[in-house]
């Protein structure tokens, strides 16, 4: 049993290689730009502490010039009544306008920017190997790194969480993850929780689900506490290239 245990171990990789292979994994596919549907389910927390559904809106998720656009198409499944469907017309063209003056070049890229500086601000546990949605898995746990001093507020932040992160052993991409914030941010209490997950369609890993569990208190006046369940569906390639030119 011990030779196998240490069999195991010299086979297994490093953590901070791990996220480095997500990095590259993220970059070489960011290219591609997808349109696709979203629908997100709101839910508040009861005083029983029970779920109750809110709402249910649902997106189309387009491209406009050269970026993503979310675009509210239905409420509760119905089609949106003629006062809210001039206002959302009204934004589209109002951010059409905007981007077409703009003479930046508008990308989407996947937020790897994160992944990249969490072996920076946090020290990582190789957990072992675990199945997620049938696929292997190296799960990887991250908590703040005690001996490293944050530069910035924004680094600060990121380290009043703990984090878990599960890698695809064959495709070597981070396929889920889940942030557990530890401290109060931004009025968001601890235990407030974010949970990613990613499937494959046609061989780029693109999210599927989130999960944003929350616990705000801002000020004295605000206060809320719910979950937001959002789903990514009917991903299509976007071929097209779209130029930015100034009027």
């Amino acid at each position: 049993m011990l030779a196998l245990t240490l069999l195991l171990l010299a086979a297994s990789p490093s953590p901070e290689s791990l996220f480095q292979t997500a990095k590259v994994r993220h970059e070489a596919q960011s290219a591609k730009k997808f349109t696709y549907r979203e629908e997100l389910e709101q839910w508040a927390t009861a005083k029983d502490g029970t779920l109750k559904l809110t709402s249910t809106k649902t997106f189309d998720v387009i491209m406009l010039e050269g970026d993503n656009y979310r675009k509210l198409t239905l409420i509760d499944g119905k089609p949106l009544d003629a006062k809210l469907q001039k206002q959302v017309d009204e934004d589209l063209e109002k951010t059409r306008t905007a981007r077409r003056r703009s003479l930046k070049s508008i990308t989407r890229t996947l937020s790897s920017g994160a992944l990249s500086d969490i072996p920076r601000l946090f020290s990582l546990s190789l957990i072992g190997e675990e199945l997620i949605n049938g696929r292997k898995t190296w799960r990887v746990e991250a908590t703040p790194n005690p001996a490293y001093k944050p530069a910035n507020k924004e680094e600060e932040k990121l380290r009043n969480t703990t984090r878990t992160y599960w890698f695809d052993q064959a495709d070597g991409i981070d396929i889920k993850s889940r942030i557990v914030y530890t401290k109060t941010t931004n009025g968001f209490q601890p235990g407030t929780e974010i949970e990613v997950n990613l499937s494959s369609v046609n061989g780029t890993w693109l999210a599927d689900t989130l999960f944003f569990r929350f616990d705000l208190k801002a000020m004295a006046v605000m206060k809320a506490k719910g979950e937001a369940r959002h789903r990514f569906f009917d991903y299509k390639l976007f071929e097209a290239e779209s130029k930015l030119l100034p009027n």
